[in-house]
């Protein structure tokens, strides 16, 4: 180790002493090299003396004694009632005054609780410890009331998946109208972090922002806030499930929303059986909180069903429905190929164009629904299929027999088939406008946002015969059971001749509600006694009106 990284190190820990503690702990976390020597254990820097070593552990509390700075675990609130008892407990002047962070009974706690503690006790992670006890129990005067938005999945990465266009639209509403009396604060946590962080850096970018200059602090939640779960990461939300019941136990309100029961209920459509058994491990811990929002009537019916045999459905515990939003061209754009979708062409009544839209995976029948018009292009049928969404698990062979199909490629002057891998929100809206028909054959779903996309565009459903599709769309689709492609390609002729002959189901008529109206309806399951007007009639409304 050179001799100017020694003295920096020095320097840095020098100005503990003097009562600078936030400064050298965002001054550490700024300096990856000085990070770096902080988490190693400080006996292997040779260069380092005795005094220093005591300075990191246990003179003022900015390093734990295994080596982790402590500010990664607090909040800067908590920094500084640490800091206060810091300098109570070396004598140093104090940090804080009575019209600082804390103020009157709470000032007299933090002092009191300093004096208290024996010596044998006034290690750097029982201060550290004691500080955000003190914080938690003596809130600020005034504080606004906060709902915690978890974002862990979309703040890391954006795939545009559906899950992740209805965090993306729900949070969009959320900041944009937050519940009166509430601060909307987007919120993420790690497998590794024993914490949730304030989202700060995705909030600007979320909001077209400049993150530059931006930490992301400790999140600090009091008794009536609110954390909703509206992202999904299942690890994520396991890891942290002593964070989430110390806050549950502390009276914040704690809810998540959930998409669907697919891993448990149909496995077989899954990679491992691993995935299972998260899914089933998330779906236990978030029944321990206040309740959850299901995107569905089926999927809430389906979940308390699950709990009751599981024996894990609590007294008290809420399970809701409400259902996603549409609006394509009111969703904030997310990450995906742009500028392409004009390739598809346009539709008409002699060579209609055929729409699935969804992340590639068995489960959304793509296999079946391919097979059936590779039959009916046999046939000498003019139709076109295009399929819009990523790749996914266990569909290798499915995928390359797509990209290599020569469908793929001019045929007699034309293409028949079309692949666009992570559409755009833009992308996607051109291509509900320039097709003929939606086509969702999925075996599963949670809620199918598609349907309700489409029919915002007026675009007609060809939808296989399942519980949720039947309460998304009712009498607005044309609904098949196909076994085989065969089938499938028969209800696609005879749903063409119904086309034909404009005696088809129209979605023109369905109800679907906007994001606004989704989000009202969310949070009018879970806030308390709907004190805030949030209150609506209806889970369903006819295009934008509630019911």
């Amino acid at each position: 180790m050179s001799n100017k990284i020694v003295r920096q190190f020095e320097n840095a820990l020098k100005s503990v002493l003097r009562g600078r503690l936030i400064r050298t702990a965002n001054y550490v976390k700024r300096h990856r090299v000085l990070s770096g020597l902080v988490r190693k254990p400080i006996e292997r820097h040779s260069r380092l003396n005795a005094r220093l070593r005591r300075m990191v552990y246990g003179r003022d509390g900015c390093v734990a004694e295994d080596g982790t700075p402590l500010h990664r675990s607090l909040s800067p609130r908590s920094r500084r009632i640490l800091h206060e008892l810091t300098s109570i407990r070396t004598g140093r002047p104090s940090f804080l005054q009575a019209d600082d962070v804390l103020t009157g009974d709470a000032l007299s706690a933090v002092r009191d609780a300093a004096a208290r503690q024996a010596p044998g006790e006034l290690s750097s992670s029982r201060l550290a410890d004691l500080a955000r006890e003190l914080n938690l129990s003596y809130p600020e005067p005034g504080r606004e009331r906060r709902l915690f938005v978890d974002v862990s999945r979309l703040s890391g990465r954006d795939t545009g998946t559906g899950i992740q266009r209805v965090t993306r639209s729900v949070l969009h509403e959320l900041l944009r109208d937050p519940p009166a009396g509430y601060r909307v604060e987007p919120v993420y946590a790690t497998v590794n972090s024993d914490c949730y962080y304030l989202a700060k850096r995705f909030d600007r970018r979320f909001q077209g922002q400049d993150p530059v200059g931006v930490v992301d602090d400790v999140m600090d939640a009091y008794p009536g806030d609110l954390f909703l779960g509206l992202d999904f990461d299942a690890e994520v939300v396991i890891s942290q499930r002593e964070v989430l019941m110390e806050m549950y136990r502390r009276g914040v309100r704690v809810w998540f929303l959930v998409h669907d029961l697919l891993p448990v209920t149909m496995p077989q459509f899954f990679a491992t059986p691993r995935i299972a058994r998260i899914h089933e491990n998330w779906l236990k811990t978030v029944a321990l909180f206040d309740g959850v929002v299901c995107v569905s009537r089926s999927v809430a019916d389906e979940y308390r069903s699950w709990l009751e045999a599981q024996g894990a459905l609590r007294k008290g515990f809420q399970v809701c429905w409400s259902h996603n939003g549409a609006d394509v061209e009111r969703t904030v754009p997310g990450a995906g190929v742009q500028g392409v979708a004009e390739d598809a062409g346009t539709c008409s009544d002699h060579e209609p164009v055929f729409l699935m839209v969804g992340t590639i995976e068995p489960r959304k029948g793509h296999e079946q629904v391919l097979d059936a018009f590779e039959l009916l292009w046999s046939q000498g049928r003019h139709y076109r299929l295009v399929i819009a969404g990523r790749r996914g698990w266990m569909t290798e062979e499915f995928v390359q027999r797509l990209e290599m199909h020569p469908r793929q490629y001019n045929h007699s002057g034309k293409r028949s088939l079309f692949w666009f891998e992570g559409p755009g929100d833009d992308e996607l809206k051109r291509l509900y406008t320039g097709s003929t028909c939606l086509i969702a054959a999925s075996y599963g779903e949670g809620f199918g946002l598609p349907l309700i996309e489409a029919a915002h565009h007026g675009l007609p459903l060809i939808v296989r015969d399942i519980p949720v599709f039947r309460e998304v769309a009712g009498r607005h689709a044309y609904f098949f059971s196909a076994e085989n492609e065969r089938e499938l390609a028969d209800s696609i002729d005879a749903w063409a001749e119904l086309y034909r002959r404009k005696e088809h189901p129209r979605s023109d008529a369905m109800p679907w509600l906007t994001w606004r109206q989704s989000t009202r309806n969310l949070l009018s399951r879970i806030m308390p006694d709907d004190k805030d007007g949030y209150a609506v009639s209806s889970n369903v409304a006819v295009k934008g009106l509630d019911s």
